[in-house]
């Protein structure tokens, strides 16, 4: 049995094909919980862009390489 191990990367604003998945993930990882946020992947791609230019990103990636999930920070989250 092989294990399934992932990755955490640091993710940087030329990182496109990371910040894509990313954007899929927030328009449907919120699709439930707060209808209203981020319903075309446009807006959630300008979010992840904003993320970046103000804080920082963190993805976890699969062993293939896919962003599984993500975390974004930025300054006015005081912590």
């Amino acid at each position: 049995m092989s294990a399934n191990l992932v990755q955490i990367v640091d993710v940087r604003p030329d990182d496109q094909p990371y910040i894509e998945q990313m954007a899929h993930l927030l328009t449907i990882g919120f699709r439930v919980i707060a209808p209203d946020s981020w319903q075309t992947v446009d807006e959630a791609r300008e979010e992840v862009d904003d993320v970046l230019k103000e804080g920082f990103c963190r993805a976890a990636l699969a062993d293939s390489g896919a962003v599984i999930g993500w975390v974004g920070a930025l300054p006015e989250y005081y912590g």
